[in-house]
């Protein structure tokens, strides 16, 4: 299930999962429901994680003989054997999201339901619960999934539900859906764009974004191996003395590198521009980088920005056998030591 923030994803899983009564129609579900919409659903935070899993085990409809017979699965799942007896309420977030998340899955229910909360966890904690979930739908429940995360999307389902304003928009294949995902989030605002500021948004449109021969999709998975190349399309509706474009990479708020599309700012007639930035391959690390384009006026100082419009997925390593730490930082600059013998004094 996809949307915008204020679409109804959430609301609608928990209608689905009997906590919100809908205000009119029915709700019809076909065998046992567990769900997992929020960090520590179903949890007591007094009691320990395995006085939890019984807990809520017994809230999905699960016997106590049928609990113990998962248990040691559930615990190795979730990777806090040491940690078992302690009460939750000591845990840290993605501690309690991995247990929470180990009990829905390991369960017999019929349907699963998980909101957005695997993002709390880690990497391999989400790569670990994503194949979980594809285990679950080879033996034939049904897993209903609501993301942001499009290559989640695209690795997990084989259906996807757009909604807007509450309202179903569309339903069918993960490509068809995504695309009309991608055309409806570009159409929102006239300038092309969602979320222009700036003084300077009245005196340009800003029309595309390509990522890699992929245009206006919200999110494009690119391989580590692989350079980044990102083609800008503007209509500048005034000319423009001393200008030029700027185009950012954003991880967890933090603006990574910036590039711009010329050494020294320049004139510009009005017109349409396309703006080329390349980023060499292996140069970021594994990670989700937002993409935020900006035009500026040196004369005045005054700035058009749309940020994050696009979200670029590094989801490998391309160092050989690299075990993540925090030894490696985001930006992997290219041959950029040298090396050479010294000759051994006599």
């Amino acid at each position: 299930v996809i949307g915008h923030n204020g679409a109804g994803k959430s609301t609608l899983l928990k209608v689905l999962s009997r906590i919100t009564p809908p205000t009119t129609g029915q709700v019809q579900v076909r065998g046992q429901v567990s769900s997992l919409l929020e960090v520590g659903t179903g949890f007591h935070p007094e009691l320990t994680g395995r006085e939890n899993i019984f807990f809520n085990g017994s809230i999905l409809g699960m016997t106590r003989e049928q609990i113990r017979q998962r248990f040691d699965e559930i615990v190795a799942f979730a990777e806090v054997e040491k940690f078992i007896d302690t009460p939750v309420k000591r845990y840290s977030s993605g501690m309690y999201v991995r247990l929470a998340f180990s009990v829905a899955a390991h369960l017999d229910s019929d349907v699963l339901i998980v909101d957005e909360v695997l993002a709390v966890g880690d990497q391999r904690f989400q790569d670990r619960s994503l194949g979980k979930l594809d285990d679950l739908g080879d033996q034939g429940r049904t897993v209903l999934f609501v993301s942001h995360n499009l290559s989640m999307i695209t690795r997990l389902c084989s259906q996807v539900m757009l909604l807007e304003q509450g309202s179903l928009l569309g339903m069918g294949p993960v490509s068809e859906i995504t695309a009309l995902y991608a055309s409806r989030r570009h159409s929102d605002s006239g300038d092309g764009f969602k979320g222009v500021s700036g003084v300077m948004k009245k005196d340009v449109d800003f029309l595309s974004l390509t990522v890699n021969e992929v245009t206006n999709m919200p999110e494009v998975v690119v391989s580590a191996a692989d350079a980044i190349q990102i083609h800008f399309r503007f209509h500048l509706k005034r000319d423009v003395a001393q200008g030029g474009c700027t185009l950012s990479l954003v991880k967890n708020g933090q603006v990574i590198v910036s590039q711009h599309d010329c050494l020294e700012p320049c004139s510009m007639d009005s017109g349409h521009y396309e703006s080329v930035f390349r980023f060499d391959d292996r140069l970021l690390s594994p990670g989700r980088y937002g993409v935020s384009i900006g035009l500026f006026d040196q004369t005045n100082g005054e700035w058009a920005w749309a940020v994050e419009q696009v979200y670029i997925v590094i989801p490998e390593i391309w160092l050989p056998d690299y075990q993540p730490n925090n030894n490696m930082g985001i930006i992997n600059l290219k041959e950029s030591g040298t090396r050479r013998m010294l000759a051994e004094s006599s």
